[in-house]
């Protein structure tokens, strides 16, 4: 798809995207049949669904499936696809007659479940749903330490926040334009800055886990966290905080953030070099050789957005990057068989996660999929 230096014409573009979402539309109405309002996670030894929400209702990954059935809604207008995500919407809801188990992620569980439906539909339940998530989520932002607190950690005074948490506050962005309240924005921007000085580091790459004084909101330490180890390059969360501080753009105009997206990109590209699939962890040792296919697909999403946002003389070398992941993918990993449910392999967890490492994960299918929509609607402009 990329001829030279360039990316070939939109209406190429436009043919070879539709050819690969025919192909995740054909498996995908097979698999919603079949399991229809479970919470997908990883699959089964016999290649099928396990139920996350039925484990773990609050689990931070359960609103990639009702994102990923509202995608393809968008694309298809299959009613299928609507009906199983608007039950599991109603599932999720559950969720807040238990504040002991609401927890930071509440963009990852409701801007692609609710906010998207409310979209779609105009449903005024999934309106409030997003509100209420956005609530919560700015209730845990800590006023001294200008955090969105992810746990409790390093002592008593010490909390931990999270390289994740830059996809969780477009959330807040939506809220304060759907409610034309402020608010909600501050504490997004103000979080946004936090994280440019204590996790991206100089060279564009990113810590994943910092923990802070609740009390002065100075640095206590760094954490490896789901990578190899400290001062290590976990390769999701790179790909959390260059589409994360893209999306910040895209809400705010904040030419910062689009910089700092940027700055990750560069490096994450350089990173993976001529791997297919980036590396867990792109400081890890040579053996065993790890990889994270989930990481590839998020970074491929955030790519398009950044693509949108830049000049024109810039735009193709964004373009490139996701277009050949999305090629590399298609070519040598998805799995369109209608026997197994899985659609993007050898995604990893954490890299000391027994059992973990190189399985399917649904985050790895939504982006995959939120990526080909994302280009396709670049190339129809």
């Amino acid at each position: 798809m990329v001829s030279g230096n360039k990316i070939e014409n939109g209406q190429k573009m436009r043919e070879w995207i539709d050819q690969i979402l025919d192909k995740v539309d054909r498996k995908l109405r097979v698999t919603a049949k079949r399991i229809g309002d479970t919470v997908p996670y990883t699959t089964g030894a016999d290649g099928k669904y396990n139920d996350q929400y039925a484990q773990l209702p609050e689990a931070w990954t359960n609103g990639f499936y009702p994102g990923l059935l509202w995608l393809m809604y968008e694309q298809t207008g299959y009613e299928d696809y609507r009906k199983y995500a608007e039950k599991i919407g109603e599932k999720l809801f559950r969720i807040f007659e238990y504040p002991s188990r609401l927890h930071h992620d509440m963009g990852f569980l409701f801007q692609l479940s609710s906010v998207k439906e409310f979209e779609l539909t105009g449903h005024e339940r999934a309106k409030e749903t997003g509100l209420l998530a956005a609530i919560v989520l700015a209730s845990r932002y800590n006023i001294k330490s200008r955090y969105i607190r992810a746990w409790q950690g390093d002592g008593e005074k010490g909390t931990l926040g999270i390289i994740d948490c830059m996809m969780n506050i477009p959330l807040l962005y939506w809220a304060s334009e759907t409610e034309q309240d402020p608010r909600y924005k501050n504490i997004a921007d103000s979080f946004a800055h936090t994280v440019m000085k204590s996790h991206i580091r100089e060279d564009g790459s990113a810590n994943h886990i910092v923990s802070f004084d609740v009390e002065t909101g100075e640095i206590i330490k760094s954490h490896g966290g789901q990578g190899y180890g400290y001062g290590s390059s976990w390769s999701r969360g790179q790909a959390w905080a260059l589409n994360g501080f893209a999306q910040c753009y895209a809400c705010t105009g904040n030419r910062d953030y689009l910089n700092v997206a940027k700055r990750v990109a560069h490096y994450f590209i350089s990173a993976q070099g001529d791997e297919d699939i980036p590396l867990c962890d792109f400081r890890q040792p040579k053996e065993p050789h790890i990889v994270d296919s989930s990481a590839g697909m998020i970074a491929a999403s955030g790519f398009v957005t950044i693509a949108g946002a830049v000049e024109e003389s810039e735009k193709d070398f964004y373009l490139q990057a996701a277009v050949k992941q999305i090629d590399t993918y298609d070519k040598k990993l998805c799995n369109y068989g209608l026997e197994s449910e899985e659609l993007v392999p050898m995604g990893t967890v954490d890299y000391h996660l027994k059992g973990g490492i190189h399985i399917p994960l649904i985050y790895s299918d939504y982006y995959f999929v939120e990526t080909l929509c994302k280009l396709k609607a670049y190339f129809q402009r």
